[in-house]
């Protein structure tokens, strides 16, 4: 069982609340409620490194990561 920080936690549930017909977001698509109380681009990456996000893309330039939550994950 994984115990998340609980930033972490809403991270998560920031992510699980992205409405996205191909499934992939990135950091601009969390609500501003979210980031208002700490939610940061790090965060996303640290769930992908958890294994709960899965990273599919980048920009060119580096700026933005593309995830996707991971249907397989254990919460």
């Amino acid at each position: 069982m994984m115990i998340l920080a609980p930033i972490l936690v809403q991270a998560l549930q920031a992510c699980e609340e992205i409405p996205s017909a191909s499934g992939t977001f990135c950091y601009s698509r969390i609500a501003d409620s979210h980031k208002s109380q700490g939610v940061a681009p790090w965060h996303l990456k640290e769930l992908a490194k958890q294994g709960l996000l899965q990273r599919v893309d980048g920009s060119r330039g580096g700026h933005r990561a593309y995830y996707r939550l991971n249907p397989h994950a254990i919460r």
